[in-house]
Parts: structure tokens; C-alpha cells; sequence
């Protein structure tokens, strides 16, 4: 049985599709898993603007796209969400590498309030 071009075109849009759910889902539990370990170590997120600005302008492409329901913007979409996801788990992976000294200051902040919560007691 052969398959027409409308119907491949129609699941290769349906393939698009579904792949860029799985990637949206995977950037957001991504971001999420960041800003825990950000927070974890009491690190404030405007030190990680750029990064959480890219997310909310893919977010907000993505939103764009499944209106249009463009099969070229879907795939390019995709891309982006995964080549980002990809950076977060990057900077995730590193972070107490590359982030020494926004740890060393949260813990600084974090002890001198601990400090002065247990002398006012």
C-alpha cells in the first residue's frame, strides 16, 4: 500500500508536533530543575538573566508556533528547545565549577544572617 504525499506530510507535521511537546516538556522540567539548584545554593536568579530570558522567549515562540502551526517554524523550534535544554543541563552540570563565587556568597549572606537570627534570640 503506498502512502500519498498528503498523508506523509501529514505525519511528518504530526511527528513535528509531538516532538516539540517533548521538547517543551523537557526544557520546562529542564528550567525547573535550575532554578532549584539555584535556589538551593540561596543564589539569586537576575545573576542568570540572559539564561532565563532565552527560555521565556522560546517559551513564548513556542505558543506563537502552535497557533500558525507552521511545519518549518515547528521544526525550528524544536531545535532551539533542545539545543537550550541542552545549556541548562550544561550550566547544571557545571555549576559549582563555574558559579564558586556566587556559591561562596550565598553561604557568606546565609551564615551572617543565621548568625544574627541566633544572637537576637
Amino acid at each position: 500500500m503506498s502512502v500519498s504525499l498528503e498523508e506523509y506530510m501529514e505525519k511528518e507535521v504530526d511527528y513535528a508536533i509531538a516532538n516539540m511537546k517533548n521538547a517543551e516538556q523537557g526544557i520546562k522540567e529542564t528550567m525547573d530543575a535550575f532554578i532549584a539548584l539555584v535556589t538551593g545554593y540561596n543564589i539569586d536568579l537576575s545573576n542568570f538573566a540572559e539564561l532565563k530570558e532565552n527560555y521565556n522567549k522560546r517559551l513564548a515562540e513556542i505558543d506563537g508556533v502552535k497557533e500558525m502551526s507552521m511545519f518549518h517554524n515547528i521544526k525550528n523550534i524544536t531545535v532551539y528547545l533542545e539545543l537550550l535544554t541542552e545549556n541548562i543541563n550544561t550550566t547544571i552540570r557545571t555549576f559549582p565549577t563555574r558559579n564558586k563565587r556566587l556559591i561562596q556568597e550565598a553561604a557568606t549572606v546565609s551564615l551572617k544572617n543565621a548568625s544574627s537570627s541566633s544572637s537576637s534570640s
